[in-house]
């Protein structure tokens, strides 16, 4: 019982970890691929006018995962899709990186 309970433990903490580079992973790519109109905290630049702050939290509200991987993928508006340039692996990771620029955890963890 000792050693199942011992092994899940590490299973979970692998996930978190797993997790945790998918997410840094996801903010090198946005910051590389997206930060360029969308700035690194999220806060559309007049270049992506019309675009919503991805840090806002009534935006954050309304975005759900599929829909920022679609617009990521396929483009909207004067914005690009990456489904050419990037894998849907690494157009997840963006995804779920800029549902995490809602978070209060996310705030001024931006990498430079």
């Amino acid at each position: 019982m000792f050693i199942f309970a011992l092994g899940a433990l590490f299973t979970l903490g692998s996930a978190a970890d797993d997790k945790s580079a998918g997410r840094d992973e996801g903010q090198i790519l946005y910051n590389k691929k997206c930060a360029i109109c969308h700035s690194k905290s999220g806060k559309a630049k007049k270049s992506a006018k019309g675009s919503g702050d991805f840090n806002d939290p009534g935006w954050q509200a309304v975005a759900t995962l599929e829909q920022i991987i679609r617009d990521t993928t396929e483009g909207r508006g004067k914005m690009m899709g990456y489904g050419k340039k990037l894998t849907p692996e690494q157009i997840e990771m963006i995804a779920v990186y800029v549902k995490s620029l809602g978070s209060e955890s996310a705030e001024g963890s931006a990498v430079e």
